[in-house]
């Protein structure tokens, strides 16, 4: 069998490496990078080739020196529609199934080509859907235009095509299907880049390096300037209530997160092993992050702050006014601590399905089955 399929970053790559491991010997996988208009620290492309040899790797050409990777412009979307027909004129041919994650300018384009020829596409969500739910998601105005005149069109129907979209857990899948989402294409068994959160050894809080660790969110990037702001001033009075209580605190800087921000000495800034800095910590706190739900799953109490929350999300019980609040649950006992644990938890499996260990296995399923 032969995959193509694309992720920009590492935490979708995360998403797909699992079934490259898994798989590596037994389908012929093409890689599309497209680092040339998209990068982090480094290239995900020769990480890709160093890991994986066998695995075939085309980098996109951007010829025009395109910048606006998450809101492209009208002509840097018609570069990509055209560049992309004639790459995809033999591939088209050449490959059985079409894998991506996240969904894209691009990972769009590939998709509707390769669906129009009957191969199947599957797409795996790259992260919690807070577009969506919080309707921050702005149309351009020939978007409007479009989903106006043509009802049909892929922007009133996301998954037109695509024929599954695997998604981390019940909550997610619900979100969706309120946005237009098929039901029938959602697959709610979880997402592979979550299966090293479960059965993590974890540390007594006493032996805890971080007292708190706050979670950044991508928000900049993501053209959520408002949230942006907020959260830097979040950072600037948690570093102050760090110093008031002596606490050690760490900010746990998001990789696509713009290093435009006032940083505070007693603060510790981490960038790199974000599971193993959630186990190390006593209370994991964010403004809006899918990883406040890992956190919980890993083994650490996690807390919304300084949230609007609404009548679904974020759930109240996993909310918080102040930090002063959450003061006391730094200090409680081992057994205090698993009791929030276990009720925090019943809240963290409908984001991050418990039957997610299982999410290769069955990916490989779609893969292989009519």
């Amino acid at each position: 069998m032969n995959i193509l399929f694309s992720s920009p970053h590492q935490t979708a790559y995360n998403n797909l490496k699992p079934v490259l491991e898994k798989k590596n010997n037994d389908y012929f996988f093409k890689y599309i990078c497209q680092c040339n208009f998209y990068t982090e620290s480094s290239k995900l492309c020769e990480q890709i080739k160093k890991e994986f040899p066998k695995i075939d790797v085309f980098c996109l050409a951007n010829y025009f020196k395109f910048s606006s990777y998450y809101r492209p412009t009208f002509s840097h979307r018609i570069y990509i529609k055209i560049y992309i027909f004639f790459t995809m004129f033999t591939l088209k041919n050449l490959f059985d199934t079409y894998i991506f994650c996240p969904g894209g300018l691009v990972e769009g384009t590939v998709s509707k080509i390769m669906k129009k020829k009957g191969k199947k596409t599957i797409m795996i969500e790259g992260g919690f859907p807070l577009d969506n739910f919080l309707n921050l998601g702005k149309k351009m105005k020939y978007q409007k235009i479009l989903m106006n005149i043509f009802p049909n069109h892929n922007l009133n129907r996301p998954l037109k095509y695509i024929d599954y979209f695997l998604v981390a857990g019940s909550f997610s899948k619900t979100v969706r299907e309120n946005h237009n989402f098929e039901s029938t294409k959602l697959l709610s068994f979880g997402v592979p880049r979550y299966i090293n959160l479960f059965n993590q050894p974890v540390k007594k809080i006493d032996d805890r390096k971080f007292d708190i660790i706050f979670l950044t969110g991508a928000f900049d990037f993501h053209g959520m300037n408002d949230l942006s702001q907020t959260q830097k001033q979040i950072i600037k009075e948690l570093s102050e209530f760090s110093l008031k209580n002596n606490l050690k605190t760490a900010i746990q800087v998001h990789p696509r997160f713009k290093n435009n921000f006032e940083k505070f000495k007693n603060l510790t800034y981490e960038i790199n092993n974000f599971e193993s800095n959630l186990l190390d910590s006593k209370l994991s706190l964010s403004l809006y992050s899918s990883g406040n739900y890992e956190s919980i799953v890993l083994g650490t109490v996690s807390f919304f702050i300084e949230n609007n929350s609404t009548s679904q999300w974020p759930e109240k019980e996993l909310c918080a006014q102040s930090f002063e609040n959450l003061l006391e649950i730094i200090n409680l006992s081992d057994n205090e601590y698993k009791n929030i644990l276990k009720t925090q938890k019943q809240y963290s499996k409908f984001h991050i399905n418990n039957s997610t260990e299982q999410s290769v296995d069955k990916l490989c399923m779609v893969i292989e089955n009519d």
